[in-house]
């Protein structure tokens, strides 16, 4: 409710802001107001027990856990509408290849694809990196090839 779901991949972030920039600010926006709601509601917590400990506490004072749910609620709504901004244009992703493609304005499919290999592999940030050959410092039982994130991390 607070936080909204990450990005599968950047080529659908770079995708949507290029499909929809009003969208893609809308949900930028909405995660900020997603985050403020989720330390307004940490501090009405807080605020909550110091009344308690206090010996001020009411339970007419709980109703000052609506406005975070209220704020939360608005994001979330303002999260959807930049959705349904992105699906006017058709906006999809193809989460095997990472391709993001859409509908601009004049009617021409456009897409986007992540990297500077983007048309080489299906996930660019993904790479493949030898290890050492045998007979090295460290030697590993065979010469094979193994993905990874970063390089020198297997």
């Amino acid at each position: 409710m607070f936080i909204n779901p990450m990005w599968y991949h950047e080529s659908e972030r770079v995708g949507k802001q290029r499909c929809t920039p009003t969208g893609y600010m809308l949900d930028v926006i909405s995660d900020l107001i997603g985050f403020i709601a989720l330390i307004c509601l940490l501090g009405v917590l807080v605020y909550l027990v110091y009344a308690r400990i206090c010996g001020q506490f009411t339970w007419a004072m709980l109703w000052v856990l609506v406005d975070p749910f209220t704020i939360a609620i608005a994001g979330n709504i303002l999260h959807s509408y930049s959705w349904y901004l992105a699906d006017k244009h058709q906006f999809k992703y193809d989460y095997e290849k990472a391709i993001s493609t859409w509908v601009n304005a004049s009617g021409v499919q456009q897409s986007h694809k992540y990297g500077k290999d983007a048309d080489k592999t299906d996930q660019p940030d993904l790479q493949w990196f030898p290890l050492p050959q045998p007979g090295h410092a460290q030697s590993w039982p065979n010469n094979r090839m193994y993905r990874s994130c970063r390089p020198g991390r297997t």
